[in-house]
């Protein structure tokens, strides 16, 4: 009976450390869960407002001419042109690449065009009886204004005829025919003027001279003169008024 007894206490004490190392199980898991509670809450809670001005913000620009793989690619802001070129493959072997600014900073809805060689040359090429005079007005990201291409300025040391006292039909003829030239030289060319030549046309303020200046830039040079009621601000009004003075 005795030893009944003893084996009962045993099993009793049995049972109640059991018991003891549940609870202590228990207690631990709960400190430990409330332990991670507070570094959760102690971690800062972004808005949406503050996620989206974390990620940098992505836009379209367009990027054709003499490059691989022109067409609409998606960058994000704070990239520069030579991130896009490098994007479309980089340039073809007869590109112009002087008149570039690679550092330039991509914006929403560009358009780049890549000259080749030869369309560069053409569209800075001086007429014959032109003295290219360079100048350097270096604001966008195509150089078109610098040394390297010139500003053609419109001057001539050919002799004029005076035919003033000639009164026959083929003195005249010819008094025409210079008149006309005169007339064509003078003319403003869209693709190689400078802002103040373009000032000098009638409306044509500093804000149109620079839209014309920043569109044949983005766009590539003006194929025809009506092309220039493409640019912001310049309608058919406009148009009538300086068709007569302008050239391409």
């Amino acid at each position: 009976m005795k030893n009944k007894w003893h084996q009962y206490k045993l099993y009793f004490l049995l049972f109640l450390g059991f018991i003891l190392i549940i609870l202590l199980i228990f207690v631990f898991q709960k400190n430990d869960s409330k332990e991670n509670e507070l570094e959760f809450s102690n971690e800062p809670i972004l808005t949406e407002a503050e996620v989206k001005e974390e990620t940098p913000a992505s836009f379209y620009v367009e990027i054709k001419g003499a490059i691989n793989n022109p067409g609409v690619y998606l960058v994000q802001e704070g990239q520069i042109i030579n991130d896009l070129i490098t994007l479309a493959g980089g340039y073809k072997d007869n590109a112009y690449t002087d008149n570039i600014n690679l550092s330039y900073a991509l914006k929403k809805e560009m358009v780049i065009y890549i000259y080749t060689t030869k369309e560069y040359q053409d569209k800075t090429k001086p007429k014959s009886s032109e003295v290219v005079i360079p100048k350097c007005d270096c604001e966008s990201y195509l150089l078109d204004n610098c040394p390297s291409g010139g500003t053609s300025i419109m001057e001539t040391n050919e002799p004029k005829e005076d035919n003033s006292k000639s009164e026959d039909n083929s003195s005249f003829e010819i008094t025409v025919e210079q008149k006309v030239d005169d007339t064509k030289n003078s003319l403003i060319n869209l693709n190689t003027a400078t802002k103040d030549e373009l000032m000098t046309l009638k409306g044509i303020g500093e804000a149109k001279a620079q839209k014309i200046i920043e569109y044949r830039n983005q766009n590539g040079p003006f194929k025809n003169i009506k092309d220039i009621k493409n640019v912001s601000g310049i309608g058919d009004a406009m148009y009538e008024k300086i068709k007569a003075y302008i050239t391409v």
